[in-house]
């Protein structure tokens, strides 16, 4: 079984795609999870627990951009 970390770098390696904008949402809390996560190509991560509205501020933050 695959975390979404691994996910997310098999994403980022199959060049023969659109590259899709990648919002993890994690329970992980440590720094070093987070900047593992955004090593891999992650383009924002959100922790647990989480507003719903948070999610949906952010989602249009990234696809303004």
């Amino acid at each position: 079984m695959k975390d979404g970390i691994q996910a997310c770098a098999e994403i980022r390696a199959a060049t023969e795609i659109v590259q899709p904008t990648i919002l993890m949402l994690t329970a992980r809390t440590l720094a070093e999870d987070q900047r593992r996560a955004y090593d891999t190509g992650v383009d924002e991560v959100i922790e647990k627990p989480f507003r719903p509205r948070a999610i949906v501020a952010q989602v249009r933050d990234l696809l303004a951009s």
